[in-house]
């Protein structure tokens, strides 16, 4: 280990180093041994296009709850919400060509015959060859009944494309990340969404085909209000009832809530 981390800009063994304190606040960092650096860089995977990935996935014999292929096309998050760890500590973004994606799908296809593709990062609308990846996806996987799933999506004008690009590949449910459900606590966590986009993104996958969306909110936000709470309901109806537009019914809407985890290196970080 001591080799390791004189070797190494990126290992940090927490024995070889002694902090010390002022008050609640780190006044210092000194190593034990001579030779020890004192500042560090994360270990990051440059070649993300090349790293290989597993091709001949584990078959389970029984059904499991994600039983599907999870291909990752992006690594990195170009957003900077205030809650969110990988933003602040996963860069630099990195993407996989489509071309490389298409393959993963494939060979994973024919090594497990999953019927569903998960494309997967942290915010896979912020992909920018997103279209031509879902359509040669769709055009490969059409006639094979093949789904599509995305994982929870960031609302901005791509999403709004979004419902429309997998309409030729079976559709599981849409996930939204949507956080807080009123336009100023959205101001206050850096994820500036106006509800005029919200709406949009939402009418138009419901017209695109799919009937079950999930929302994602986070309540304990600073800044945040009973007024705020309450106000996850109303949009979840309101969203619901956005369906009726399109063909009478109701949106069937799941709507999941957490509490904010303050988590280190970011702006909220200090907030437990």
């Amino acid at each position: 280990l001591i080799k390791a981390a004189k070797k190494f800009e990126w290992v940090y063994v927490p024995s070889l180093y002694e902090f010390e304190y002022d008050s609640e606040k780190t006044k210092g960092i000194k190593a034990l041994i001579p030779n020890l650096r004192l500042q560090f860089k994360n270990a990051v995977v440059r070649d993300f296009e090349n790293t290989p990935v597993p091709l001949r996935p584990v078959v389970p014999f029984t059904q499991a709850v994600h039983e599907r292929i999870s291909v990752e096309i992006m690594r990195g998050c170009p957003g900077r919400c205030y809650f969110c760890q990988a933003s602040f500590c996963r860069r630099p973004v990195r993407r996989r060509s489509v071309e490389k994606i298409t393959e993963i799908a494939k060979a994973c296809y024919y090594s497990t015959g999953f019927d569903t593709i998960s494309l997967l990062s942290l915010s896979t609308a912020d992909y920018p060859e997103l279209e031509e990846l879902t359509a040669k996806l769709n055009e490969y996987f059409r006639d094979k009944h093949v789904g599509l799933s995305m994982p929870s999506l960031r609302v901005d004008r791509q999403l709004k494309l979004l419902p429309g690009l997998v309409t030729s590949v079976r559709k599981g449910g849409l996930t939204i990340a949507v956080e807080a459900a009123s336009e100023r606590l959205r101001e206050i966590i850096n994820k500036p969404l106006k509800d005029e986009d919200l709406f949009a993104a939402v009418e138009a996958a419901y017209r695109a085909g799919w009937q079950r969306l999930k929302l994602y909110f986070i309540v304990g936000l600073a800044g945040e209000t009973e007024e705020d709470i309450k106000s996850v309901v109303e949009l979840s109806f309101q969203l619901a009832k956005l369906r009726k537009q399109i063909d009478g019914k109701t949106g069937q809407i799941n709507v999941t809530i957490s509490w904010l985890v303050p988590k280190p290196h970011t702006p909220f970080g200090w907030l437990a």
